[in-house]
């Protein structure tokens, strides 16, 4: 099979003076038929302009005020159709408006994108490359050609548009660019995801633009309650330090959530008098009857105690991480302790502790 490959535009070109001393700046453009024959113009109304990625970032383009006649349009039509017999679909009529990276990326028909101004999208973040079956609407980088592409619901078939002839759904191969090396790409996932997780605090973890078939993955330390869908309630696991939570496609990971504080329970019952004290909600000592108990956590916290039962007199005071209690008049007595968690997990757990003389 003859191949066939089209001038794209790629540099900005000085004209011939006219007007005196008065030079005008052109693009030329050029349009190969497969009989060898061609058509070519030079496009004097170009104006810059620029596009934002779906991250913001700015891309430049062009705006071009000059195209091919109905006549031009019509003939390269025709003339590839006919080459390419029923092994392609025509779908726009040729332009100079806008090629193949501009609809490809950006969706645009209206605007030229001069490569490598097309890699903006990937670079920055905005698409992320798979390795998996691409979706419908996936991008496609002709890696070994200057030529973008978009996937279609008919497998095995892309959508694109030909230099500045027409856009046609065609084969992945059977069309004028080098399919040797293909690459695709979808929007990369925008994850929700809380700062801190707890062991008894669900939090609500989504995400968007995630495709159909996505999964959820985490490190250890963290339990999702779902491994598919969104939104999804996390939980820490397994006492303090950091973790992770992605989004994956098959084997390509989409997006990561990494640095999440993990900060295990907000109330863990770790009193301390520097040894006789045990890590338990009844406790027993031995001599003495002044006993300073202490309640600490990681975090930012606020603490409040009360005296809820006691067999005879106990005199207190509870402020912020310390409890101080006399039991010279009783045996036992039961106190509770309210912990407010600020940071970096929010919420409060309420426990009472029997104090067993």
């Amino acid at each position: 099979m003859k191949s066939i490959k089209y001038t794209l535009f790629t540099i900005l070109l000085l004209g011939a003076s006219y007007k005196g001393a008065k030079t005008q700046t052109y693009y030329p453009a050029t349009f190969l038929l497969p009989d060898g024959q061609s058509w070519t113009m030079n496009i004097y109304n170009h104006t810059s302009a620029t596009v934002n990625t779906p991250k913001g970032n700015s891309v430049s383009v062009l705006l071009f005020g000059d195209d091919w006649t109905s006549f031009q349009k019509n003939d390269m039509k025709n003339a590839i159709l006919n080459y390419y017999d029923d092994r392609i679909i025509f779908e726009e009529e040729a332009t100079t408006m806008y090629n193949c990276h501009a609809y490809a990326w950006g969706g645009g028909t209206t605007y030229w994108m001069n490569p490598p101004n097309q890699a903006q999208y990937w670079s920055d973040g905005s698409y992320v490359s798979i390795t998996s079956t691409p979706p419908v609407g996936s991008k496609v980088r002709y890696v070994s050609d200057d030529h973008s592409a978009v996937t279609t619901t008919t497998v095995g078939y892309f959508s694109s548009k030909w230099g500045p002839g027409p856009q046609f759904k065609h084969l992945i191969a059977d069309n004028p660019y080098d399919a040797k090396t293909l690459t695709y790409y979808i929007p990369r996932p925008i994850l929700t995801v809380p700062s801190c997780l707890c062991s008894n605090l669900g939090l609500s973890v989504s995400v968007v633009l995630a495709p159909t078939g996505f999964t959820w993955n985490k490190s250890t330390n963290i339990n999702l309650s779902d491994t598919t869908g969104t939104p999804v309630t996390a939980y820490a696991v397994g006492g303090s330090g950091t973790g992770w939570i992605s989004v994956m496609l098959g084997n390509d990971e989409l997006v990561k959530y990494n640095n999440i504080s993990v900060a295990g329970s907000i109330v863990s019952g770790d009193f301390s008098d520097g040894g006789a004290w045990q890590p338990l909600y009844t406790v027993n000592w031995v001599g003495g009857n002044t006993v300073t108990a202490k309640i600490d956590y990681p975090g930012t916290n606020t603490y409040s105690w009360s005296l809820i039962s006691s067999s005879g007199y106990v005199s207190w005071s509870g402020s912020s991480t310390i409890l101080s209690f006399d039991m010279s008049s009783a045996t036992a007595a039961t106190f509770r302790v309210t912990v407010n968690r600020i940071s970096p997990c929010t919420g409060s757990v309420t426990s009472d502790f029997n104090f067993i003389k």
